[in-house]
Formats: C-alpha cells, structure tokens, sequence
C-alpha cells in the first residue's frame, strides 16, 4: 500500500492510505483502480475510484506519454471532490520512464524522483 501526508498550511493535514494498482496491457492501455482512506480535519472517508489511461509504446529519451482518461468514484466512495482535487493533479498528459529492475518489478518515474514500484 502507498501511505501519504500531505499538509498544506492547514491546522490539519491530510493523512491516508491508499493502494494504487495499475492494470498495464500490451496495447497500452491502462486501469488504475485506488481503494484506501483518507482522513482530514478528523473525518475518515473511503476512496474506491478507477479511471483509465493510456501509455504509449513509443519513448521520447526514454520517456512514455501517459494520457489520462477518465476517472470514477464508485459507489463506496465516500472522498469529497474538493479533497480529491488537492490530491490529483489536473494535468491531462504526463512522460514518465518505466524501467524494469528485475523479472517481477518495474520502477515509474519522471524527472526528479521514482513515482512508483511495480510488481507483477
């Protein structure tokens, strides 16, 4: 699971664990499924959502296009937009490197830092 905090001058932040989970298929294609909590100024809300992407198989210096699609709460997801809107970013299109460490993991990371660990 991937925990975070995230405070953003606010008496309280935000604290949460979410687990990610990307669906990656050889076209290209992406589902990402998030399922978690999050808790802020101490309410606990339930996050359930999955969206879509998609990675092309083409770099640029070494980099994918990930486009992102469109992303639905579910019915168990209790997260109000405005929450989730602090946590996501509204960018449509990202480059990010996908390297594969060993025959199990894959590393996703952009610019400055790895983003995510991927096992099959």
């Amino acid at each position: 699971m991937s925990s975070f905090y995230i405070n953003q001058g606010e008496k309280n932040g935000i604290s949460g664990n979410v687990k990610i989970v990307f669906h990656i298929t050889e076209k290209g294609h992406v589902v990402v499924n998030e399922y978690g909590t999050l808790e802020n100024e101490g309410k606990e809300y339930i996050v359930d959502r999955s969206g879509d992407m998609t990675i092309t198989k083409n770099t640029e210096n070494g980099f994918h296009k990930v486009v992102k699609g469109r992303f639905t709460a579910n019915k168990q997801d209790t997260t109000p937009p405005e929450l989730t809107e602090k946590l996501t970013s509204s960018q449509s299109v990202f480059f990010y490197k996908i390297q594969k460490i060993d025959e199990v993991t894959w590393r996703i990371s952009d610019l400055q830092r790895t983003i995510f660990m991927c096992r099959k």
